[in-house]
């Protein structure tokens, strides 16, 4: 059956928002107005010969610093098709419109999340597999952790008391002494400073752009999440760092964390989880793909990586990579966090 694919247009609304109800019932109803009405994400239709829409897909733009040069790239959400036409062939041509924004210079470079079913359709249409994304945890409170061993309830909470503060103690960020001026609070939204910030950052890989406009965009309009911020500044008053967080059941999820310079993020991650500490959470997590000089921060602080079955992949065009075709395929050469991700669960 010929198919034909379209760029989605304003009147387009209800028919993409119907198939998501046939498709992607997960998808929160305030998604499309955050995403697509005032966020940078364009969509595309897939109709079949009668010109009825049986799937769709989504580009969010993003600009990102790519090796010292800002570049608008896309991230692939959203794509869905209706059960009866789950083959190949409508699935590649969804694929292939938003990787047709890289071949004609829109996007510098695609990145998609594929699930493990489309994975295969996202590699036949040229994607190359970047990394796992790395789900951190660091676990703050062991008494669950106990409860298969120790049934009775208060000698758990007695052992799991006696745990914590032994966990706590042996924690590097116990002998963290904050800087002499440096002055850490929480807000909840994001001013001109953070601009200053992004300007300011070093960064020699491929990274996100993260000003005020974004960033609050992102976490401060939200529709599903209400994120607060974690913010460092130094004597002078400028921004250092920031940490982007929400909590859920006992867990503090870090959605974004972003210094000026590596030196300063040892410093804002012992904030961060002193501040879990202090809300009582049961445990820390985070989202994040990177460099080994950032993945051993994480892990000096007591965070474990965890399997997950989300792969990064990537769609670029070789002949215009400048000979750094390895570097986009290289986890070492990415921040990826939270905040380059279209979702915060």
């Amino acid at each position: 059956m010929s198919m034909l694919c379209e760029m989605g247009r304003e009147m387009d609304r209800e028919t993409i928002v119907s198939l998501w109800r046939r498709n992607l019932p997960e998808a929160s109803p305030g998604r499309y107005p955050w995403l697509y009405d005032q966020g940078p994400a364009q969509s595309w239709i897939l109709r079949d010969a009668d010109r009825k829409a049986v799937g769709s897909i989504g580009l969010m733009a993003r600009r990102m610093r790519i090796f010292g040069k800002m570049e608008t790239v896309g991230q692939g959400v959203d794509m869905n098709v209706d059960l009866r036409h789950r083959s190949l062939g409508p699935a590649m041509t969804l694929q292939r419109a938003i990787t047709a924004t890289v071949r004609d210079g829109t996007c510098r470079l695609i990145y998609t999340f594929p699930n493990d079913k489309s994975e295969a359709i996202a590699q036949r249409c040229g994607c190359r597999q970047v990394a796992e994304v790395g789900r951190w945890v660091l676990p703050l409170k062991s008494e669950k952790v106990l409860a298969p061993w120790l049934r009775q309830s208060l000698l758990r909470k007695s052992a799991s008391t006696a745990v914590d503060a032994a966990l706590w103690a042996l924690s590097p960020e116990a002998r963290y002494a904050r800087p002499p001026g440096i002055k850490v609070y929480v807000t909840d939204g994001f001013d001109r400073r953070f601009d200053a910030l992004w300007a300011a950052a070093t960064s020699d890989g491929i990274v996100g752009q993260r000003n005020a406009a974004f960033l609050q965009w992102r976490f401060g309009r939200n529709p599903d999440v209400c994120h607060r911020v974690l913010c460092m500044d130094g004597p002078d008053g400028a921004l250092l760092g920031y940490l982007v967080y929400h909590g859920h059941e006992g867990t503090v999820f870090w959605s974004d964390f972003f210094a000026a310079e590596p030196r300063l993020l040892d410093y804002l991650l012992v904030e961060g989880i002193r501040l879990a500490r202090h809300e009582r959470a049961e445990q820390l997590t985070t989202i994040f793909i990177g460099s080994d000089r950032n993945t051993r921060r994480l892990r000096h602080f007591g965070f474990h990586r965890r399997p997950t079955p989300w792969r990064m992949w990537i769609y670029v065009e070789g002949d215009r990579d400048g000979g750094k075709g390895a570097q986009f395929l290289d986890e070492q050469s990415w921040y990826l966090t939270r905040a380059d991700i279209d979702t915060d669960f």
